[in-house]
């Protein structure tokens, strides 16, 4: 019997776009796919969503199921970026540059890693992506929320710097 794990009451794999029966998980171009949890085999998932869709509660999950290291994006903000939100301004692609070039150091810094490295980050573009990207060994999943779900989220977090204004 195999056993499906379980996230806020609902399986891992009803919290991504690309997931296959299996626990087979596909990258968003779908060309490459990783076991999830194969020990013989380390892979780098970087999961995209917008704020308050559970980049980091499936991230977290999926390093403790895989016996890999979790990373969030939040945390490769550099002050100005969390402050700029915290005023309820959007951030722009400019603003956006360094934030991704770090976590692409950290994607290429971890590529030889015997563990699986989970990174939780927006990659809400196309061309975000494509900065992440920095490897075929890299695959993008983005997870899908329903609007109102992402409003009962965001209105229930403490102290986060992402208002629930900026979601719109």
């Amino acid at each position: 019997s195999t056993h499906t794990p379980q996230l806020t009451g609902l399986p891992i794999q009803s919290h991504f776009r690309y997931v296959k029966p299996g626990r087979r998980l596909y990258s968003a171009d779908r060309r490459h796919g990783t076991q999830l949890g194969n020990p013989r085999k380390s892979m780098i998932l970087v999961l995209g969503g917008v704020s308050g869709s559970g980049k980091s509660q499936v991230g977290r999950r999926l390093a403790e199921l895989t016996g890999g290291t979790f990373f969030d994006g939040d945390d490769f903000h550099p002050p100005a970026n969390k402050e700029k939100m915290r005023r309820q301004q959007p951030l722009t692609d400019e603003d956006r540059r360094p934030w991704l070039e770090s976590m692409a150091r950290l994607i290429r810094d971890r590529l030889e890693s015997p563990e699986s490295t989970i990174l939780a980050c927006s990659a809400l573009k196309p061309e975000y992506r494509a900065i992440l990207r920095v490897d075929p060994k890299v695959h993008i999943a983005l997870l899908d929320v329903p609007r109102e779900a992402l409003a009962l989220r965001l209105a229930s977090r403490q102290g986060h710097f992402f208002p629930p204004e900026l979601l719109d």
